[in-house]
């Protein structure tokens, strides 16, 4: 399982889902290594070791059968992401609410 004291609601720069969804968008991309996550999420190993782990147990990510290393997306993974995006078109405040 994964610490939940490790992963927090929101880092310093970007909330867990926002994490999350980075590095399902990355194996969407074909980049479904440690390291290909690691660089295109960009997140350091430990972070990445971590939020796979969260992934694998939440059924948004498996393994490969045939090559273990290579990690793949689920069809409630797409879900998550489909809804994940809405959210976000929801939520855009228009730019005069912005500060310059």
């Amino acid at each position: 399982m994964y610490d939940i004291e490790t992963i927090q609601p929101q880092t310093k720069y970007r909330r867990t889902v926002d994490i999350l969804a980075a590095i399902l968008k990355v194996v969407i991309g074909g980049e479904g290594t440690k390291r290909g996550i690691e660089n295109g999420a960009n997140l350091s190993f430990l972070q990445v070791k971590q939020y796979l782990l969260l992934l694998l147990n939440t059924d948004l990510l498996t393994k490969d059968q045939e090559k273990e290393s290579i990690y793949k997306i689920t069809q409630k993974a797409i879900r998550f992401l489909h809804l994940y995006e809405q959210l976000n078109k929801m939520i855009q405040y228009p730019r005069k609410y912005y500060k310059d």
